[in-house]
């Protein structure tokens, strides 16, 4: 049996070993979660279909990354991070909504066109992606690395939900020549 020194000694060595360093959160910022609760009551509450119990918990998770993930940014960028984040949150979780789910998969296509978007929330999450881009003034660099991504998880929310529709649509084939037909798809499109 290993005792609890031996333990303690490998894990501080592991942890010196691999640089680790322990920061404490970041104190309370008084302005940040103020302004972040006003919006998430007055801006987010509105635009989406959620109640206060679920917008306290986006509140909370959204707040919590972008000011742990982001500790030394402005607060104005702590802000749309948190804002993005917690748009993100709702998206996701809104994507099974056929009524969402019809404007999500317009979103990259009228962004790209410069239309309107027609559902609230995406056109709050449009106008904290301009926001967003506008922080980084004449660095398009910074604001490619900042903005696209934003953009590209629309996206990858419907591929999810296409790729979880293509496996329960999987798991419900029981005749084995349609089920041979199904893979060879799957092969397919994995090539390509």
């Amino acid at each position: 049996m290993v005792s609890t020194s031996e333990i303690s000694t490998c894990i501080q060595r592991l942890l010196s070993e691999i640089a680790y360093r322990h920061e404490p959160f970041p104190p309370y910022d008084a302005d940040f979660w103020g302004s972040f609760h006003v919006w998430i009551s007055n801006t987010l509450g509105p635009a989406s279909s959620w109640g206060p119990k679920k917008l306290a918990e986006v509140e909370h998770s959204a707040g919590s990354i972008a000011e742990r993930a982001y500790p030394h940014a402005s607060t104005v960028l702590k802000l749309l991070f948190a804002k993005l984040t917690a748009m993100g949150i709702v998206i996701d979780d809104s994507i099974e909504d056929e009524a969402v789910y019809k404007h999500l998969v317009q979103f990259s296509v009228k962004l790209y066109r410069g239309e309107a978007q027609q559902n609230g929330l995406l056109a709050l999450y449009h106008a904290t992606l301009k926001e967003l881009s506008e922080v980084y003034g004449e660095d398009s660099v910074l604001r490619g690395l900042a903005v696209v991504p934003w953009i590209n998880y629309i996206d990858a929310c419907l591929m999810e939900k296409e790729i979880f529709g293509a496996e329960r649509q999987r798991s419900k084939i029981v005749d084995p020549v349609q089920l041979r037909k199904f893979e060879n798809e799957d092969a397919l499109a994995l090539k390509l």
